[in-house]
């Protein structure tokens, strides 16, 4: 063999190692276990409660925090990250629900960035369901290689791992669904950009209000307990998306509400965000918390 190729060798064995224990020790988002995903994909009629919705709802609601508070009811959360409003996600959420349960409960968490194009463009779940079952199966047993080497800018990771104040960020990979995270120095305001770049090409769609409002009567129709809410964030970026994301959620509510559908109250502004507009993992327990007593009095079983 080659000289060069085998010192070319030498020095990757050493280096990939080296790269991948750094890199699983600081800032890495988006790095991600894929069977996690993987798991979400092959979810069918297992569940009582579904939770549906982007990152926010990924990221807010914990199944296990919310059994506490609904005991006996198995408990979903089929949120994706960057998830939009399409026709294909929401029939598919349907099909997490148990058809023989007692409750049928689906629970959407509306936020106006699902309604405009790009976040339709973009949907991780409609990505997801590109990939075939044998895609599925490498994915899975692939998930421990691929998260030790996710690529990144070896600049700004090697940047992080020597600073001493840069933030480190950490997620988990809970059962049922929950992906909660945390940073070790919350920023509420670095989302604020990201809103105003996003928003900047277009507010919500009215035909994907529109799909969302058909998907609830529909769903109802069928034999659903319908709940819909708006996850909590910073009122920074609140007022970003009331603002540039042409979104009128009292006349959403008004529409849903005459569909059958019930809109819970939740406390904007009352729970910790860590970038802005993800609660950090004890604030999405206590969300969780008051969210699923709020939908106690509607998923009695008797």
């Amino acid at each position: 063999m080659d000289r060069r190729v085998t010192q070319a060798l030498l020095v990757a064995a050493v280096i990939c190692p080296v790269y991948g224990l750094m890199a699983g020790k600081i800032d890495k988002a988006p790095r991600e276990v894929t069977n996690f995903w993987v798991r979400k994909m092959r979810l069918s009629g297992v569940a009582d409660v579904v939770f549906i919705g982007d990152s926010r709802v990924n990221r807010g609601i914990s199944p296990a925090v919310a059994q506490e508070v609904l005991p006996g009811l198995r408990i979903e959360n089929f949120g994706f990250s960057g998830q939009g409003v399409t026709q294909p996600y929401l029939d598919r959420a349907r099909t997490v629900v148990d058809p023989n349960s007692k409750v049928r409960a689906l629970v959407i968490g509306v936020t106006p960035r699902m309604f405009t194009a790009a976040a339709i463009k973009l949907s991780e779940y409609d990505k997801w369901a590109k990939m075939r079952e044998v895609d599925y199966y490498l994915q899975d047993i692939g998930s421990g290689v691929n998260y030790f080497f996710t690529p990144e800018d070896p600049v700004k990771l090697f940047g992080r791992a020597l600073s001493s104040s840069a933030p480190r960020y950490t997620q988990w990979f809970e059962p049922g669904g929950w992906m909660p995270a945390t940073r070790s120095t919350f920023d509420t305001k670095s989302a604020e950009a990201e809103y105003r770049t996003h928003f900047a090409r277009g507010g919500a769609l009215p035909e994907a209000i529109d799909r969302l409002v058909a998907f609830v009567a529909h769903a109802k129709a069928d034999g659903f307990k319908v709940f819909l809410f708006r996850p909590p964030i910073s009122p920074q970026v609140r007022a970003i998306e009331d603002e540039m994301g042409q979104f009128d959620e009292a006349a959403l509510r008004s529409r849903v509400e005459a569909a059958g559908a019930v809109w819970l109250p939740t406390r904007q502004g009352a729970y910790q965000t860590f970038d802005g507009h993800h609660l950090d993992r004890s604030a999405a327990e206590t969300f969780t918390r008051d969210l699923a007593t709020e939908l106690k009095p509607y998923l009695s079983t008797r």
